[in-house]
């Protein structure tokens, strides 16, 4: 946002506007560290409206107050803001260090998931629907797969490997998805965007979750798949690549402390592993930007040689 934006939105707040604290903090959305009243604050985007904005405040309180380590709202008079067609609020800024890739940190991670899946209150403030995956979006698919292919991987080494996944992908949307879209899946509360860029590691080294404003109910193991491929993107502190197999055996270590999939989950893993990197992976690859930092890029080459056979329950 411009300047004279971001006064307007910090006077809805009376926080002081300086120069420093108008400078995003995130590089993909509008994210700002500023003072209020002493205390150092984050205001940012969460839901849409106000009603949905709610009830995922009712949702994170409710895991807060049993403590599960996710950030709710300064407790202010007005916890939300509408402003240019969104709404915003002030979530307290977590003192902490940045996710360091080790085995501990991943376990960690692992286990604060299971604890969030394990709560079973639903506020649904927005929900995962099959419905919304149809022939146009099967198209869309379709064509990433052709332009990540023909062009982005056109003279490097991780085509061969794309190649593979692109027809087992093309197989997959033409006969299993089709049967998927119909499976009834555990569903749960989730923040829809678990990665590591999105937590905090407090002086005890377990991780607070610091953005939970993607929530919403949504099938338990989509959730665990999204977190799988996707958990070191966009962190510099973050290997360049996916999640090693031991990695995955730390992280799933922590999850199933608290979690016990079902025989059917299990049996449909694979299946949704396709499923979310085609919804979730190919749009990361597709839209990388020329001025994406050089690790970010490099992950998102690694996305383009995921094997999920690697990945198991």
């Amino acid at each position: 946002m411009n300047t004279q934006e971001t006064q307007n939105l910090f006077r809805l707040w009376d926080v002081e506007w300086t120069e420093e604290a108008a400078n995003s903090i995130y590089r993909y959305s509008p994210v700002y560290k500023c003072q209020y009243r002493g205390q150092d604050v984050i205001i940012k985007r969460t839901r849409r409206t106000m009603d949905t904005a709610q009830k995922l405040v009712e949702w994170t309180t409710s895991l807060h107050s049993n403590g599960i380590k996710v950030v709710t709202p300064v407790k202010v008079e007005n916890p939300f803001i509408q402003y240019k067609d969104h709404t915003w609020t002030m979530y307290p800024f977590i003192k902490g260090r940045k996710y360091d890739g080790s085995l501990q940190d991943i376990y960690e991670a692992g286990r604060l998931l299971g604890q969030i899946h394990n709560k079973v209150d639903t506020f649904e403030c927005a929900r995962f629907d099959w419905l919304n995956f149809d022939d146009e979006f099967t198209n869309d698919v379709t064509n990433d797969l052709q332009e990540i292919s023909s062009n982005l991987l056109k003279n490097r080494p991780e085509k061969k490997e794309f190649n593979i996944l692109k027809g087992r992908i093309e197989d997959f949307l033409t006969s299993d998805f089709s049967r998927l879209k119909k499976k009834t899946l555990p569903m749960v509360n989730a923040s829809w965007d678990y990665k590591a860029s999105n937590l905090v590691y407090e002086k005890d080294n377990h991780p607070v979750l610091i953005d939970p404003d993607n929530g919403g109910i949504v099938p338990r193991i989509v959730d665990l798949a999204l977190a799988l491929i996707l958990f070191h993107t966009e962190i510099e502190t973050a290997p360049s690549r996916l999640f090693t197999e031991e990695e995955w055996a730390e992280f799933t270590k922590g999850y199933f402390e608290y979690i016990t999939l079902t025989e059917e989950e299990k049996i449909l893993w694979q299946d949704v592993l396709l499923f979310v990197y085609f919804d979730e992976a190919l749009w990361a690859i597709v839209d990388m930007e020329d001025d994406e930092t050089e690790r970010q890029k490099q992950f998102i080459y690694s996305l383009t040689a995921f094997n999920p056979v690697k990945y198991s329950l």
